[in-house]
């Protein structure tokens, strides 16, 4: 038997699902996306803080209570966002069948 395979359901060999080695993330991809993480946060802090003073100027609020305020508005915003970016993809991509493998 071959290391990597599955013997009556039960697995052979470390990283190993289904017969198939799990990918790593190499460091570079790593790298990447710690960058691309940095890059959201900042553009959050920044856009809350940015909404926060508008928010603060214009209804007289504390800039803590403000910046609370648009937290909660790009948080909302972004869920909104993603709900539709999902449903139009999921729109795009038709039905999909979903395969279970051989029922015993």
């Amino acid at each position: 038997m071959r290391a990597g395979y599955a013997n009556a359901g039960v697995l052979v060999g470390m990283n190993d699902y289904n017969g198939l080695r799990r990918r790593r993330m190499t460091p570079t991809a790593r790298h990447r996306g710690a960058a691309n993480l940095l890059v959201c946060i900042a553009i959050l802090a920044i856009g809350s803080l940015l909404i926060g003073l508008l928010i603060s100027s214009l209804f007289h609020r504390s800039l803590g209570e403000s910046f609370r305020i648009a937290c909660v508005f790009l948080t909302g915003l972004s869920m909104i966002l993603s709900l539709i970016l999902w449903l139009l993809g999921l729109h795009a991509a038709g039905r999909v069948l979903l395969d279970c493998g051989p029922t015993l």
